[in-house]
């Protein structure tokens, strides 16, 4: 769906990365690890927050705007900032990162901060964690269609001495206090997220089972605004963990969820999946499993339940050498798998946690890192998927320079924008990184331009882009100050425009009237908000274009009772299911009293009780006679 991507950035090696480069021995991929490590290195840095709101400068539709830094998001040497994610959907855009003092070894408290966006004017910074947040780690963001916010992080419970799984809202301008989602007394961590534009939602992470032997995956939904129950969503065999989560939610509010876990025997690495429907998880299943590692898998939806997912497969005769797979998802079967790019493309999931992206007609974009022997350096290298068909797989990047750790994000109307961090040759020293963005629109990749800002900086590091169904991006990024002053450096967004009409969000509501015996009744006459339509032949009704609120929901016909019930529309559909409408004077239950009716209970009521006192005054005077 519409920029439904993982939106978590690590910027440390996940665990299959590790565990591949101890058993397989891979030079390449160490040493890009390393690579990572300085420079994260660079970035311990966050100071002085800016209290002005920043705008930016208008451009023309289809570009980027050039790189802003959101105030207060500044590090210095005396703090450090990680993990900035974002989210995007109508001119609404939300920033989160992490913020920590690095200058006292013995204060381990981080800082979850987060800056709002409203027609690409970033609010002041601000916390959003409270208490101790000891050892803050992996924030992820999502935003509905209203501009409602959820975040979630895993950090020390200081009740428990245990990492949980926190998370709060952003609602009508104001965060409200995080709350942990997890069990409290178990180690929860790694935290994903995603959401429909409906506000429907659902965590994801890894949880120690009872034993504390492995990890399996736990899940919990969110609707309305209220959290469901916490559910087992695969299933673990100790010491064979579940890791590496991701997830994606469609419009209806069904999910798919696909892992790494180790095999038995082989201890090579397998994905599995699963699905979430009607509010409950299906069977964990094995989708990949080959005579050496399938890892770090990524996963797209659209509303038909169809999915994409795609992972990469080492060879067993070259450790340099790694493949991307694919499988399909449709009409709850999984279809053989399909090779749709091969080379080095270790890159990739190092830093960057999707790299698959997918629109509401079920089109896809694979993008990843693609080493280049010829050359040296690796390419940022993308697939389209359409009509169940992988095309040709094409280079994004150009020079001879290194490109790494591409983001995507997509829109309804299939266009897509790609993200990566990739030397400047045109910069004197071209040791120094920048930001580039390559658009997708109308079947075509655009010409790759620098989004990032400050020449003299000497380089940037962990892109995020979000999208939304009209095609707006945003991107987000760590800034590093110039070379004269490298310790310093700021979180830093750019906006592209489409130029797109604003995709207005509306919901349907569904009911079916039944009588007493549950028999469909038509011509029933039911009314919401003003709009008045009639039951058909199999009793159904259908309100469309809908917007989200509370409404009373009334049916009328000849010869039935009148029956309204309460609705609240929050969901892209609202099924209010069978209501029973009764005949009058059938004597049965009904679910409100006509006007006329009560009428006539009322006066009959008073003349009985005059009856009453009548007669009770004629005994009282024979009595007395």
């Amino acid at each position: 769906m519409t920029g439904r991507s993982e939106r978590s950035r690590s910027s440390y090696p996940s665990a299959h990365f590790v565990w591949s480069c101890i058993k397989r021995q891979s030079f390449l991929a160490g040493l890009l690890h390393r690579e990572l490590l300085v420079m994260a290195l660079c970035a311990s840095l966050l100071a002085s927050c800016f209290l002005a709101t920043s705008e930016v400068e208008a451009t023309e539709a289809g570009e980027w705007t050039s790189g802003i830094e959101i105030p207060g998001g500044w590090y210095s040497v005396d703090y450090y900032v990680g993990y900035p994610v974002v989210a995007i959907s109508n001119d609404h855009a939300v920033a989160v990162w992490i913020e920590a003092n690095v200058t006292d070894p013995l204060d381990i408290t981080r800082d979850i901060r987060a800056s709002i966006s409203i027609d690409g004017s970033w609010s002041a910074a601000t916390s959003i964690s409270s208490g101790l947040d000891l050892l803050t780690e992996q924030p992820m963001v999502a935003i509905d269609s209203d501009g409602d916010a959820l975040v979630v992080w895993d950090q020390i419970n200081p009740d428990t001495q245990n990492i949980s799984i926190f998370a709060l809202s952003y609602s009508d301008g104001a965060w409200t206090t995080p709350i942990v989602v997890s069990v409290p007394s178990i180690n929860a961590i790694y935290p994903r997220l995603a959401m429909s534009s409906y506000g429907d939602a659902i965590i994801v992470w890894q949880q120690m089972n009872s034993n504390l032997s492995c990890y399996s995956l736990y899940a919990r939904s969110y609707s309305d605004g209220e959290w469901g129950t916490i559910q087992l969503a695969s299933s673990s065999t100790a010491p064979y963990s579940a890791v590496d989560a991701r997830v994606q939610m469609n419009e209806n509010g069904d999910a798919i969820l696909v892992w790494d876990q180790v095999q038995p025997v082989t201890y090579d690495f397998a994905v599995y999946a699963n699905t979430f429907e009607n509010g409950d998880w299906g069977t964990p299943t094995l989708i990949a499993s080959d005579s050496t590692d399938s890892f770090a898998p990524s996963v797209a939806m659209d509303d038909n339940g169809n999915a994409v997912v795609t992972w990469f497969y080492g060879s067993t005769s070259n450790i340099y050498d790694y493949s991307v797979y694919s499988k399909t998802y449709s009409d709850g079967d999984w279809e053989d798998k399909q090779l749709i790019g091969s080379g080095a493309a270790f890159s990739t999931y190092l830093l960057s946690n999707h790299n698959l992206v997918m629109d509401e007609n079920g089109d896809a974009i694979a993008v990843w890192a693609e080493y280049n022997s010829t050359t040296e350096s690796s390419n940022i290298t993308a697939c389209m998927y359409h009509d169940g068909v992988w095309g040709t797989v094409q280079r994004l990047s150009s020079g001879t320079t290194d490109a790494n750790y591409p983001n995507t994000a997509m829109g309804d109307n299939g266009e897509a924008s790609v993200v990566w961090v990739q030397r400047d040759l045109g910069n004197d020293n071209n040791s120094f990184y920048r930001i580039f963005a390559c658009n997708y629109k109308d079947g075509a990749w655009g010409t790759p331009q620098i989004i990032s800002y400050l020449t003299d900086s000497i380089g940037v590091w962990a892109p995020d882009i979000a999208m939304d169904h009209n095609g707006d991006a945003v991107a987000i990024w760590y800034q590093y100050g110039p070379e004269s002053d490298y310790l310093n450096g700021s979180i830093s967004a750019a906006f592209l425009d489409s130029g797109n009409a604003v995709v207005t969000y509306t919901r349907s509501v569904i009911g079916t009237v039944v009588d007493a015996e549950g028999n469909a009744i038509s011509g029933v006459t039911v009314k919401l908000a003003g709009v008045v339509i009639t039951t058909d032949s199999s009793g159904h009704f259908e309100f469309e274009n809908v917007t989200a609120g509370s409404y009373v929901l009334t049916m009328e016909k000849d010869g039935f009772e009148k029956l309204t019930v309460d609705v609240n529309v929050v969901k892209k559909t609202t099924n209010v299911g069978d209501l029973t409408i009764t005949e009058l004077g059938s004597g049965g239950a009904t679910s409100s009293i006509s006007d006329t009716s009560m009428v006539m209970m009322v006066a009959l009521a008073a003349t009985i009780e005059v009856a009453a006192v009548a007669l009770v005054v004629l005994i009282r005077k024979k009595r007395r006679i």
